[in-house]
């Protein structure tokens, strides 16, 4: 081994070693194990009279602890030019080295990061896609092994309740990185990496702390897209099944833009003015095109184009009308969208048959009264039919899927039982509250929970047994909504209670409305002739079941502090 020489200094400034510990003595000390072949070669390139500049190499300083140095030797030589020794200088380059090791290391995660974000990018990309759950599945196993520190010896799998997604090279592991989610229906995933090789010991086994996070964050974007898949579909399905009964109806049902342009036709309409017209109509027509053939033009621009431009003032309101001997109503509802009319809503219903039913019966006094009920209740559930699927046509429109979905199933419901009660003079009185609970439900749904609901009903009552006239509550409890409650400006509450009065049962719908003296003012800043048509119709209800049972109502116009704090309707039907 090659010595320092004499004069180095009382201390090597990197060794810790004092100069008499290394003075004139053989220093292999200093030198790692690790690097003794390589100090050979120094010293047989020293002894061959060569140099060695700027070699940068590893030492030992006498507590143990390895340096960095750059090294820089050449021969020593006498005057005879014989080699007799070696010259040594020695840098320590430990904090430069240790530098560009970390600068090393921050640009090797930053490169893992940069992986792991472009795998959550790409996944994000395919979630996004309208595509099959199978195909969005398989293609996020293709794209995870990417997003780990070791993509070639990685794999991946999704397993889907008992489906199982992999990519080509997967085989079961000790090295696994699993997650796991639970999908909204119960199915359980299983998003699972693994290495086909061992690797390093790190956070996690061979898995960094990041990617974990990785699997996790990867499991939730699976889990929204699953939920929101799901989701999509229950509307889609709510959705067929509506325009499925909307298209199997008698009712005509179209509706136009403020351009007078069709929008959503039901094939009954279709069908009603292809026979009638010769025309095909098509959504984005101008409605002026259907009545060109078959009905002057003068006609359509005093009738229906006044019916329209009424609507779209706001007004809701019904028409009959006599076309070539049929008969038919119509229900003209304003579409609103942020707060303005978008557009009208026409239901029609041909009542030609009815009206000739009629006039056949008019003799039989007895069966006319059971046969005008029969005449109002169908003209009161397509008035209130309207108004709700004008509603589920708005959230249909705002994208709302939830409160799609959950107004489509409340309203299946009470569409279920308008159906039922519409067919019978009389229904259980546990049914009809039923219903009222299903259609203040919808209400509270389309004012944005605007109002809080009570309801009250004496326990004593055996409401599966007791019978009373149908759908003869609801006109009375949308009164209140709309034209008391509607027109607060804070939130308002209604109350229906339901008791025994001596021989009759007593209904009472309360509300904190503005009263029907505002509501009155409210009225007239509209159209004069506009009148409540649902509570016309059970006024008229009234009056023809009274002759054949006894029912009475009293309107109270409630007060606090001497001012209007709302409406109470009660309501006697004798038991």
């Amino acid at each position: 081994m090659a010595t320092l020489p004499h004069g180095t200094g009382a201390q090597s400034s990197y060794s810790g070693y004092e100069a008499d510990e290394v003075l004139g003595k053989h220093i292999s000390i200093l030198i790692p194990e690790s690097r003794w072949k390589e100090e050979d070669h120094i010293l047989r390139m020293i002894s061959d009279g060569n140099a060695v500049e700027n070699f940068e190499t590893q030492r030992k300083r006498k507590n143990g602890e390895l340096i960095y140095v750059s090294l820089t030797a050449s021969p020593v030589r006498d005057g005879t030019g014989k080699i007799v020794g070696a010259s040594r200088i020695a840098r320590d380059i430990t904090a430069r080295k240790r530098a560009e090791q970390e600068k090393e290391r921050t640009s090797y995660l930053l490169n893992e990061r940069i992986k792991e974000l472009r795998t959550l990018y790409d996944s994000h990309q395919t979630l996004q896609d309208d595509r099959p759950i199978n195909e969005a599945l398989q293609e996020i196993v293709d794209i995870m092994p990417k997003g780990w520190q070791y993509p070639a010896v990685s794999a991946a799998r999704i397993i889907y309740g008992d489906i199982e997604f992999r990519t080509a090279n997967f085989h079961e592991s000790p090295f696994s990185q699993r997650a796991r989610i639970e999908t909204p229906d119960s199915i359980p995933v299983v998003l699972e990496l693994v290495y086909l090789e061992e690797k390093p010991q790190e956070f996690e086994g061979p898995f960094l702390a990041e990617e974990r996070d990785l699997i996790n964050m990867l499991a939730e974007m699976i889990r929204i897209y699953l939920t929101r898949k799901q989701e999509a579909d229950a509307l889609r399905n709510s959705e067929a099944n509506l325009n499925a009964t909307i298209n199997n109806t008698t009712f005509f049902i179209w509706s136009i833009n403020r351009k007078y342009e069709l929008k959503n036709i039901n094939q009954p309409f279709r069908n009603y003015i292809r026979d009638k017209f010769g025309i095909e109509v098509h959504e984005g027509q101008s409605i002026t095109d259907i009545y060109r053939d078959g009905v002057q033009i003068e006609e359509f621009s005093s009738a229906w184009l006044s019916y329209y431009r009424k609507a779209m003032e706001g007004e809701s309101f019904v028409v009959e009308e006599e076309y070539a001997g049929r008969y038919f109503k119509f229900s003209l509802n304003p579409i609103i969208e942020n707060e303005m009319v978008a557009g009208v809503t026409v239901f029609s219903e041909e009542t030609t048959e009815l009206k000739k039913r009629e006039k056949e019966l008019s003799e039989a006094n007895k069966q006319i009264d059971d046969l005008k009920l029969m005449a109002l209740r169908a003209a009161m559930n397509p008035h209130f039919i309207f108004n709700t699927l004008n509603s589920i046509q708005y959230y249909i429109m705002e994208n709302d899927q939830r409160n799609a979905v959950n107004y489509l199933s409340t309203f299946s419901k009470l569409i279920r039982s308008i159906l039922n009660h519409s067919v019978v003079p009389k229904v259980k009185l546990n049914e009809e509250l039923e219903m009222l609970r299903h259609y203040i439900t919808l209400e509270q749904m389309r004012f944005e929970n605007k109002f809080d609901f009570a309801f009250d009903v004496d326990p004593s009552m055996d409401t599966e047994n007791i019978e009373i006239p149908s759908m003869l509550i609801q006109p009375y409890v949308e009164n209140a909504i709309l034209h008391g409650i509607n027109n607060k400006t804070d939130r308002g509450i209604l109350k229906i209670s339901v008791k025994k009065s001596h021989d009759s049962i007593l209904f009472e719908v309360e509300d904190d409305g503005v009263g029907r003296t505002a509501t009155g003012k409210l009225q007239q800043q509209k159209l004069s002739d506009h009148k409540s048509y649902g509570t016309t119709l059970t006024q008229e209800r009234l009056k023809l079941i009274n002759t054949r049972r006894n029912v009475s109502f009293e309107i109270i116009d409630l007060e606090k502090d001497g001012l209007p704090a709302g409406t109470k309707v009660k309501i006697w039907i004798a038991s």
